[in-house]
């Protein structure tokens, strides 16, 4: 993988803060100075959050400190808080679901508190060019335009049977640490079964986006750029600077001891498959895999 760009926790948070309370002082200001967003979007676990700081790395490119999920989504997330809300289902669950409940609770006020403060981390970064890593936004691609007519989407596909395990397995722990939670709605479920719907969830993710780029003409806008996780894991020099030019940034400004030791993990999931899931998640997105080039 690459060489890891940490930022502690605490600076991430209070960095937040510092952006959130701005945006609440002045908020028709704000909302005026995000100019030409780009969003990382894509099924989570599908690499967005290595291309998000290798891109990050870019002089003339500054990334949101968070996935600002709270902002997105600030009445159905963290979900586990919210789940006594019994219409509320988690986006492994029912990607559909989880969106649209959070769209029907959105208020005009929280829309300009997120346009705020994603504009005043832009103003106070001196306009450079801002991108947001942003997973749980990837079904709503007409939302995000009607708030941010010039944004531009870089979608992030990782093979769907990789990402079904690690985020099968990323979400048992989840429920490990709050088994309470997931037992009283049913969904305190086994590796076994996280690894069907994270499956669905994933082919859910890249039906919706394709749709909704077809839909959008997104391409023909040049506002949509697809890039394959295993692709990028193979090339990235030339990846990450065939993103920089659809930024609208200069291109070669990325250092090699940067990115010099990514690479693919998804072997992983070969060796950790039984036959069976195998079988049952290849029935499910076999056909999504197909379509975009998988074997």
């Amino acid at each position: 993988m690459a060489k890891e760009i940490y930022v502690p926790s605490a600076r991430r948070w209070m960095a937040r803060h510092v952006y959130q309370t701005l945006s609440r002082l002045a908020p028709g200001f704000f909302a005026q100075q995000l100019t030409n967003p780009c969003f990382l979007i894509g099924c989570p676990r599908s690499g967005t959050s290595l291309i998000d700081l290798l891109l990050a790395t870019h002089p003339e490119i500054v990334s949101y400190p968070s996935e600002a999920n709270d902002l997105w989504h600030p009445q159905s997330f963290p979900w586990r808080t919210r789940a006594m809300a019994t219409d509320l289902p988690p986006i492994w669950k029912d990607a559909h679901g989880f969106t649209q409940f959070s769209l029907e609770k959105r208020s005009v006020q929280e829309e300009t508190h997120l346009q705020a403060t994603l504009g005043a981390f832009q103003y106070r970064h001196s306009h450079k060019h801002l991108i947001q890593k942003c997973t749980l936004i990837a079904l709503m691609t007409p939302y995000v335009l009607k708030i941010f007519p010039n944004a531009k989407f870089i979608h992030i596909i990782r093979d769907g049977r990789a990402v079904a395990l690690s985020w099968a397995r990323r979400q048992r722990r989840d429920i490990d640490q709050s088994p309470a939670v997931y037992q009283k709605r049913g969904l305190d479920l086994s590796i076994n079964e996280l690894l069907r719907l994270c499956a669905k969830s994933w082919r859910d993710h890249i039906e919706a986006i394709d749709h909704d780029c077809a839909a959008l003409r997104l391409v023909e806008r040049q506002a949509y750029l697809e890039v394959q996780y295993e692709d990028f894991c193979a090339d990235p020099r030339t990846h990450l600077d065939a993103m920089a030019q659809f930024i609208s940034v200069s291109a070669g400004k990325f250092s090699p001891a940067v990115y010099q030791d990514v690479e693919s993990k998804n072997y992983k999931f070969r060796e950790s498959f039984s036959e069976r899931d195998f079988d049952d998640v290849m029935k499910m997105i076999g056909p999504t895999l197909a379509a975009k080039g998988y074997n």
